[in-house]
């Protein structure tokens, strides 16, 4: 009789150890997957951080020249060539052409910085709206379109990304 319930026994043992190799795999591809996902966000929070910096420092360029406030205008076109400053001294150049110029920095430094950067600016009575756009590289394609929700620009994919900014003059 012993011997009948030893090989019960054995067979039980056996069983609760696969189930015990499924839950330990399970477990490991589980920390892969968060560590995939963090990766990820990483990634996501290194781009808003830089756009941030490029809006800042356009912004602080547009505070510089309040005169020219009017001219802060570029319409964001996906590909768009992205021109030279042409105003390098500020002292011989007007209001209308250093905005031009800030612009254009504001664009090149996007484009060197971002994968696929540019920029939109749209000026009011007394501020500019500056919305930094940029295309989020090796997205699952769950990345939320919200972010560029409201700014009217056309050309939006699933992994395009917006840093809006308002600068208050």
């Amino acid at each position: 009789m012993m011997n009948l319930k030893r090989n019960k026994a054995k067979g039980f043992s056996l069983l609760e150890v696969l189930v015990a190799i499924v839950l330990i795999t399970l477990g490991f591809l589980s920390m892969l997957a968060l560590q995939a996902s963090s990766m990820q966000y990483s990634s996501m929070a290194y781009y808003r951080g830089i756009a941030s910096q490029v809006g800042n420092g356009l912004a602080a360029s547009i505070r510089a020249n309040p005169d020219g406030l009017s001219s802060y205008n570029y319409t964001y076109s996906a590909g768009a060539a992205v021109g030279t400053p042409g105003c390098q001294n500020s002292y011989s150049c007007g209001t209308a052409q250093i905005a031009a110029s800030d612009i254009a920095w504001a664009r090149q430094s996007a484009r060197a910085q971002l994968p696929e950067g540019d920029l939109q600016v749209k000026s009011g009575s007394d501020f500019v709206d500056v919305i930094l756009v940029w295309q989020e590289p090796a997205s699952k394609g769950t990345v939320d379109l919200g972010s560029c929700a409201g700014t009217g620009i056309s050309g939006i994919t699933a992994n395009t990304q917006c840093l809006s900014m308002r600068v208050k003059i």
